[in-house]
């Protein structure tokens, strides 16, 4: 798997630099203080996008491998006393959120597969948005070339809801690669994500 997640860190490198102008650092190999999957030690070798990408009303932020720490902060960790939270599983990770919904790393998974969960709920129950980080990567990157590219972030009718043909396309690019469940997440069908 890491072959892909090799390819599919380079494409999304690429393409959040040329729809976003969002610059990638890759991580010089210093030791992170959490556990990390084969997977996730080539994706921060290739390089984060550091910034904002575009999403729907919000951006998503992808966090660095030197930022890992101080964002477990509110999931794996109390904010602002530290001390572990029960209720997040120590074998999730959280590499990047949307407006405080955390993109969920499965460190106990051979494929490092990638959840997203609701905040604010009382409790934390994952939805798969790909089996695997690879997965996750090229959805990711296919997902930016069409709403920043084909769309030019021009996803909404004049009720600020997202438009029928922007939520088709985005499940048409993500369905072939992570089946129609996940697909309808990303396409926000069945979440507001």
């Amino acid at each position: 798997m890491n072959i892909e997640t090799e390819k599919y860190a380079a494409a999304l490198r690429e393409t959040a630099l040329k729809y976003c102008g969002i610059s990638s650092r890759a991580h010089a190999g210093e030791a992170v203080p959490l556990p990390l999957t084969d997977d996730l030690r080539v994706w921060y070798s290739v390089g984060v996008p550091e910034g904002s990408i575009p999403w729907f009303a919000e951006d998503l932020i992808l966090f660095s491998a030197d930022s890992l720490v101080p964002n477990q902060g509110g999931y794996r960790f109390h904010g602002i006393t530290e001390a572990r939270l029960d209720s997040w599983p120590g074998e999730w990770l959280v590499i990047g959120e949307v407006s405080g919904d955390p993109l969920i790393a499965h460190l106990n998974r051979a494929d490092t597969p990638i959840s997203t969960a609701v905040h604010g709920t009382g409790k934390w129950e994952p939805m798969l948005l790909a089996p695997n980080l690879a997965a996750f990567l090229h959805v990711l990157a296919l997902r930016i070339e069409v709403c920043c590219g084909e769309f030019a972030m021009d996803l909404f009718d004049s009720n600020e809801v997202l438009r029928p043909d922007v939520r088709e396309r985005l499940f048409d690019i993500a369905n072939p690669v992570v089946g129609s469940a996940s697909a309808e997440i990303w396409a926000g069908k069945s979440w507001a994500w």
